[in-house]
């Protein structure tokens, strides 16, 4: 029986690959887009956007939990194609960019905490008490891995433009978004620019990715390159 995981399913993960690069930062935005600004740095601020809005912060919250789960076949891609070239700085920023993940399922998990603590019937004294609390513990952590996102996609991106798999205006534009979310601050603003940004550069990789040859994928390649550059064992005659 084939399925998604036989390791001779290559077209299957493939198209898996490329779905998840389109959908992952599209989930990202719309979770951006349905709820309140996602100010992690001010945990009183957050408290204060949940209880305006309790039901879309859980739809964001949901949102954000799909797309990170989303962003681990995108992770595996960038590093299917990091093999030949661009792969020091590529596996930097795969490695910050999996702890900016981490930092995306705290704040899933802070922000369904946050709904309960704005819950009609609450002790608002003493739940804008526990949010400042929370915010010098779990909301310190979450700051520097958002920034980890950021950094760890801006890398991989460059390493994937040593390895010729996407142009120099994509790594642009993620550039762009990153240091315009950077000058922005934790703002609702600044997370739909970033949000827009990385879905245009991932639409465009996951378009290049669902069109590679699966001869070419298997060892790094996307449509188009030579894969006859490769060197391949060969095998010795029969006698």
């Amino acid at each position: 029986m084939t399925g998604i995981l036989d390791p001779d399913d290559t077209a299957q993960r493939r198209l898996l690959i490329a779905a998840s690069c389109v959908l992952a930062p599209a989930a990202l935005l719309a979770a951006f887009l349905v709820g309140p600004s996602m100010a992690y740095d001010d945990a009183t601020a957050s408290l204060n956007d949940v209880a305006a809005g309790r039901a879309a912060s859980v739809g964001q919250a949901m949102l954000l939990l799909i797309s990170s789960a989303l962003f681990v076949p995108v992770l595996i891609g960038a590093l299917n194609l990091l093999r030949r070239r661009g792969r020091t700085v590529g596996t930097i920023g795969a490695i910050a960019f999996l702890a900016g993940i981490c930092g995306h399922l705290m704040l899933v998990g802070a922000r369904l905490v946050l709904v309960q603590m704005a819950a009609p019937g609450a002790n608002r004294t003493a739940m804008v008490d526990l949010a400042q609390r929370l915010g010098h513990g779990v909301f310190t952590v979450i700051t520097p891995l958002e920034l980890c996102f950021d950094a760890g996609l801006v890398l991989m991106f460059i390493g994937l433009r040593r390895a010729a798999a996407v142009p120099t205006w994509v790594v642009a534009v993620i550039i762009a978004v990153a240091v315009a979310a950077g000058v922005l601050g934790s703002t609702k603003t600044a997370f739909v620019i970033a949000g827009m940004g990385g879905l245009i550069a991932g639409t465009y990789v996951g378009i290049r990715i669902a069109r590679a040859d699966n001869a070419a994928w298997r060892l790094g390649y996307l449509t188009g390159e030579p894969t006859e550059q490769v060197e391949l064992p060969q095998l010795e005659p029969a006698t």
